[in-house]
C-alpha cells in the first residue's frame, strides 16, 4: 500500500512563522497563509499518542490510542492501541521477569533419577522473585502438576531452567528436554556431558527459547531429565523472561 498522509499518521508537519513582508500590500496574503499554516499544524495533532474513550470516527493506519473505560477495543481498557487500517491491535505490555523456585524438592528431599529411564522435572511457582508487569504480572506460570503455562497462544519466551545435580559416576551425561505433548511433542532437547565431580552437588542452567501456540497453550510444558547413570536433583528453578506479547 503506498504511503498517504490522509490515511496514515504523518505528524511532520511544523508551524514555523515566516518573516513579516515590508510591503503593506502583502501583509493580508501573508497573514492569511500564516493562520492557514497555523490551522494544519493544529489538525496534525490529532494524530499524536493520547488518552481516549471513544474511539476516532476515521482512524488513519499507525494512530494511537490509550483507551479509556468504557472504550474496549478489543483486549480490555486501559491500555495502548493502535490502528491497522482494519482492526485495534494491543500494544505489548510485557516486561521485566520472574524467577520461580520448586522449595519442596531439596537437598534433604531430592528428586531420585535412576539411569536411562526419562523423569519429569518439576518447576514450581513458591518462593521466587516476581518482576513482570503488564499482562505477564499476574498470570500463573506454574500449574499443579509442575508443568510450564504459557499466556497466551503468540507468545514468546526465553526460559532459563535450572538446579542442582549429584551424579554417582564418572563421564556421565544429561538430556533434558520440554514435551507440549499432542503432534508437536518435544519442542526443546538439550544433551551435555556432566563436568560435576562424583558425589558432589553441582548446578546446571539451561537457556529455552521458546513460543506458545495452540497446543502448548492446551497441555502446557513439561520439561524431563534423563542421564545415563543413577543421579539426585533437587533446587529446581526457572526464570521466565516475556520476549514477545502475542
Amino acid at each position: 500500500m503506498a504511503f498517504n498522509d490522509r490515511t496514515h499518521v504523518a505528524v511532520d508537519y511544523l508551524y514555523r512563522r515566516r518573516e513579516r513582508p515590508t510591503d503593506p500590500q502583502s501583509l493580508s496574503v501573508w497573514i492569511e497563509e500564516q493562520l492557514d499554516n497555523i490551522e494544519r499544524a493544529v489538525q496534525s495533532l490529532e494524530d499524536l499518542p493520547q488518552v481516549a474513550d471513544t474511539p476516532p470516527t476515521a482512524p488513519k493506519i499507525g494512530l494511537q490510542r490509550y483507551a479509556l473505560a468504557p472504550w474496549d477495543p478489543g483486549q480490555g481498557s486501559n491500555r495502548w492501541y493502535f490502528w491497522d487500517g482494519t482492526n485495534w491491535v494491543a500494544l505489548p505490555t510485557n516486561s521485566g521477569w520472574a524467577q520461580f523456585n520448586n522449595t519442596a524438592i531439596t537437598s534433604a528431599s531430592p528428586l531420585a533419577v535412576a539411569a536411562n529411564t526419562p523423569t519429569n522435572l518439576p518447576l514450581g511457582d513458591s518462593g521466587g522473585v516476581n518482576r513482570l508487569s503488564g499482562d505477564f504480572a499476574s498470570h500463573d506460570f506454574v500449574d499443579g502438576a509442575g508443568k510450564f503455562i504459557p499466556r497466551a497462544s503468540g507468545d514468546a519466551y526465553t526460559l532459563r531452567l535450572g538446579f542442582t545435580l549429584t551424579p554417582s559416576v564418572i563421564n556421565s551425561s544429561i538430556t533434558v528436554e520440554l514435551d507440549i505433548g499432542g503432534s508437536q511433542g518435544v519442542i526443546y532437547r538439550d544433551n551435555r556431558n556432566i563436568m560435576i565431580p562424583v558425589g558432589q552437588p553441582g548446578q546446571l542452567d539451561f537457556a529455552v527459547p521458546i513460543y506458545a501456540l495452540d497446543t502448548f497453550l492446551a497441555n502446557g510444558g513439561q520439561f524431563r531429565v534423563e542421564t545415563n547413570m543413577s543421579c539426585t536433583i533437587h533446587d529446581i528453578y526457572v526464570v521466565v523472561i516475556p520476549n514477545h506479547q502475542g
